[in-house]
């Protein structure tokens, strides 16, 4: 009788243990990086650098019981694997760019962390016809990040030239063989920090609100999300990020 209650009576601590121990087990998000980085943003994955977002997650890591895996993929093959589930988690994102139908029944959104504004961006050599471009753009070659969104009026242009990230972009305006381009200030301010190439910007008028992309399946972990980034904007700690990286304009 007495070891049939000690056996039940251990059987019940274990069960008990084991359920402590799946409840503090660490969720595991799949995030998705684009191939070659996107400095400030984030760096290629042989990098020894972090840099903003991955950043940010560390701090999220911190401050609840989710796990961060990085994984890096073309943009375009990024975009297809969050819909088919296999990826968890896209930094960066407005919702205005995952306007497809599949993309915006399985995702859900963070509280925003940052603004982004961009620039039209040419090589000096055509700071002339900047203006004429942006008014004019079937008389343009833009050329954008492959698996991104082509900017309303640059969908007028006769043809594009497809890059796989923004420094790729710049590349290709110092080559002439495009002719203009949108990119977000933070990755021109750093390019240019350093002597990039010579270009001529000029604001472009929108702006938007970053966020942490997420796969509905996962969006019970959002409150935990959303509570870590409200404490980094209220400590500070988003701030310093930000000035970290020197990037600037963004509210």
């Amino acid at each position: 009788m007495k070891l049939t209650y000690w056996l039940s009576l251990y059987l019940l601590f274990s069960v008990q243990a084991i359920a402590s121990s799946l409840e503090s087990k660490p969720e595991k998000l799949v995030v998705g990086l684009i191939e070659g980085g996107r400095a400030p943003y984030f760096f290629a994955k042989e990098s020894k650098k972090q840099g903003l977002y991955r950043d940010i997650l560390s701090a999220i890591e911190r401050k609840t019981n989710i796990n961060f895996i990085y994984r890096y993929y073309p943009q375009a093959r990024l975009r297809r694997m969050m819909v088919s589930g296999r990826l968890d988690i896209e930094m960066g994102t407005d919702p205005l760019w995952r306007q497809e139908k599949n993309e915006i029944n399985i995702t859900s959104y963070s509280e925003p962390f940052m603004l982004s504004r961009e620039s039209w961006v040419v090589s000096s050599d055509n700071k002339h016809k900047l203006q004429y471009w942006i008014d004019f753009p079937q008389e343009a070659v833009p050329c954008v990040v492959l698996g991104f969104n082509i900017e309303e009026s640059m969908k007028k242009a006769g043809s594009d030239v497809q890059g796989n990230s923004d420094q790729h972009l710049l590349e290709m305006l110092k080559r002439k063989r495009c002719d203009i381009a949108l990119i977000p200030n933070a990755i021109l301010d750093y390019y240019q920090s350093f002597s990039y190439g010579d270009f001529t910007t000029l604001a472009a008028k929108k702006e938007y609100q970053l966020r942490i992309r997420i796969g509905k399946k996962r969006q019970y972990l959002l409150p935990q999300i959303n509570c870590a980034i409200t404490e980094m904007k209220l400590s500070g700690e988003l701030s310093r990020l930000l000035k970290k990286y020197d990037i600037r304009n963004n509210g």
